[in-house]
């Protein structure tokens, strides 16, 4: 039996293949570290970096301080507030053409604390409180509250009304959690 020998062609072929193979993988060995080390380094610097956010935002401010859009915010004195939220509050409101209608919302109250005493101060007058809310509420139409700042004007007059009763506390705003007419 005689041995059939690898032409010298093939062999230098296999050689130049696994040349080549060996050279792009080394490459790719160094493509990685590469990436890995400028990203390592980008990492770094980016801990020391402002974030982008907050870089639009100074460059948003300064551009509207140089047009005399924004005027520099002056310091606020934080007032404290305690809300109080109210049992819910369902009532008729006032018939038009024998339609009847009626209300249901979900009131909070927010006041200056004062001595300290509030919650029962509060818990005291409590019936006088939802008498007047009741009152104001029934006097009022269905139009009166769907319109573009019913609302707004029902706080405004419920807040003057209760500020009415002799409290010893003033109400400083009333928000509603839920608002329904039916």
């Amino acid at each position: 039996m005689t041995r059939r020998l690898i032409a010298p062609k093939v062999l230098v072929m296999a050689q130049k293949f696994l040349i080549i193979k060996n050279l792009l993988l080394l490459l790719n060995i160094l493509a990685l570290g590469t990436i890995g080390y400028f990203t390592w380094e980008q990492t770094k610097q980016g801990l020391k970096k402002t974030p982008p956010k907050v870089l639009v935002e100074q460059f948003f401010d300064k551009w509207e301080e140089k047009r005399g859009i924004k005027q520099v915010a002056q310091k606020k004195e934080i007032i404290k507030r305690i809300s109080i939220p109210l049992e819910v509050v369902v009532a008729n409101l006032a018939q038009i053409n024998e339609d009847s209608h009626y209300i249901t919302f979900y009131p909070v109250l927010t006041f200056r604390p004062g001595n300290g005493t509030l919650e029962r101060a509060f818990a005291a007058h409590l019936p006088k409180v939802r008498d007047k809310l009741l009152s104001v509420v029934n006097s009022k139409t269905k139009d009166e509250l769907l319109a573009k700042n019913g609302k707004m004007n029902l706080k405004n007059e419920l807040k003057s009304a209760l500020n009415t009763l002799n409290l010893p506390y003033t109400v400083d705003e009333i928000f509603f959690t839920g608002f329904v007419v039916q």
